[in-house]
């Protein structure tokens, strides 16, 4: 089906037209997930696991960093609840991509990333991540997800009053 794109020229159009679903799929989850239809939401995401991971590939080839930085923005609550891996996955490849210097979500991405090093054990990254974000956002809002990230690394080490201090700060400066 590919190459029959590819030969007619419709690859891109497909393309294009499936990163702008996974981005509206993603923000629907984000949507979902803090209210009563996180199951909703549960499902959408993995019922539409195969269809993503092929709009985060496409997104990769056109070179679509804000599709990519939506999805992994938006998914970010969804993982750190659900953990979804492959999810996981992308926001710590995307906190590593050179194209991200500069990008006004960089912030949020490294927030992302951080979540995602601390769910696989990896406390010094997750730390590493988290403070950067924290001290690049122009925003209180834009640090919430670095935030969030660093007080869970906080508590793991054992400074609960620390991880207290960063959950209600984020808390206060959470739009949601």
């Amino acid at each position: 089906m590919l190459d029959q794109l590819a030969a007619t020229g419709e690859r891109d159009v497909a393309d294009a037209d499936l990163v702008a679903w996974a981005e509206d799929l993603a923000s629907e989850a984000a949507r979902l997930v803090v209210g009563p239809d996180e199951a909703v939401a549960d499902r959408l995401v993995r019922a539409e696991a195969a269809n993503l991971q092929a709009a985060w590939a496409a997104a990769g080839r056109r070179g679509d960093l804000d599709v990519r930085v939506a999805i992994v923005v938006h998914l970010d609550g969804f993982t750190t609840w659900r953990d979804v891996p492959f999810v996981s996955a992308w926001a710590l490849e995307l906190a590593d991509d050179p194209g991200l210097d500069g990008h006004p979500r960089r912030p949020e991405v490294w927030g992302a990333a951080s979540h995602s090093a601390w769910r696989r054990g990896d406390l010094d990254r997750a730390d590493r991540l988290a403070r950067a974000a924290i001290a690049e956002a122009p925003t209180p809002e834009q640090a919430v997800y670095a935030e969030h990230a660093l007080a869970a690394v906080e508590l793991f080490r054992g400074n609960t009053s620390g991880a207290t201090d960063l959950w209600l700060r984020a808390a206060a400066a959470s739009p949601d």
